[in-house]
């Protein structure tokens, strides 16, 4: 039967922070796992980082009261980078103040789309959006985790996943700033910008020998204008326009 231990390594102040590290006793399949955060009203605050088995950091972020905000990193086993997220607490509130107003007096985009529907709320909050690409890859074939604590929960399914998925550390978040993926030989897999939780002006796609695959700009989460589309060779495959709500207006082919 496995066990968590736990290590109390510090009280900050009157107590209402704590510093804990965590380790799993395991086989060479689970391995263990290590991590450090600390925690104020039972909710993670302030830095977190988690390390692969072999001593190598995975991810690294700052929590205000169990919401990710500013930059976030992580890293793939052999030491490359895997991602950078940069995210919000301040704004996430904001969107979810704004969602209760009258429409008249709504200014962001996302707070509009939530008044007219709710899930573009969840969808642009989850962490499941945030690492798409990542998230679930096989987490879902994995052993339940028996612990009430997504922070042990993520840092338990990341070291049995190793390279091959990845879950967030949190249950929510709001992107605001630099977003990028990068392949395990280090080049970039793509690279845009959030603005209050939409992805917001021009947004590059790479393949993993460093050629460009694909570029163009979004407005408010949609993709608008023109968008250039390469093939493995880095040649001009194809020139899309999109209208200002992310219809395909015109798309024009290129021979190869």
């Amino acid at each position: 039967m496995k066990q968590i231990l736990y290590t109390w390594l510090i009280l900050i102040g009157s107590g209402s922070a704590l510093l804990w590290s965590g380790q799993q006793d395991g086989n060479a399949a689970s391995n263990g796992y290590r991590f450090t955060v600390s925690y104020k009203r039972k909710l993670p605050h302030g830095l977190y980082q988690s390390w692969f088995d072999s001593a190598q950091i995975r991810d690294k972020g700052n929590f205000i009261m169990g919401i990710p905000d500013g930059e976030w990193k992580g890293w793939y086993s052999n030491g490359q980078p895997r991602f950078i997220r940069t995210y919000s607490a301040t704004k996430l509130q904001r969107v979810k103040q704004e969602i209760k107003k009258h429409p008249k007096h709504v200014l962001l985009p996302l707070a509009q789309e939530a008044q007219k529907d709710r899930n573009a709320l969840t969808q642009a909050t989850s962490p499941i959006q945030s690492f798409w690409h990542l998230y679930g890859k096989r987490h879902e074939e994995l052993p339940p985790v028996p612990i009430d604590s997504l922070v042990l929960a993520s840092v338990q399914i990341n070291e049995q996943a190793g390279d091959n998925a990845y879950m967030a550390p949190f249950k929510e978040c709001l992107h605001h700033g630099l977003y990028m993926n990068y392949f395990p030989n280090g080049t970039p897999k793509d690279s845009g910008y959030y603005r209050n939780g939409l992805r917001e002006g021009h947004w590059e796609h790479w393949l993993s020998k460093g050629l460009l695959r694909a570029s163009g700009s979004y407005t408010h989460g949609k993709r608008s204008g023109t968008w250039s589309y390469y093939d493995p060779q880095g040649r001009i495959r194809s020139l899309a326009t999109y209208d200002r709500n992310g219809k395909l207006v015109h798309q024009q082919f290129y021979d190869k």
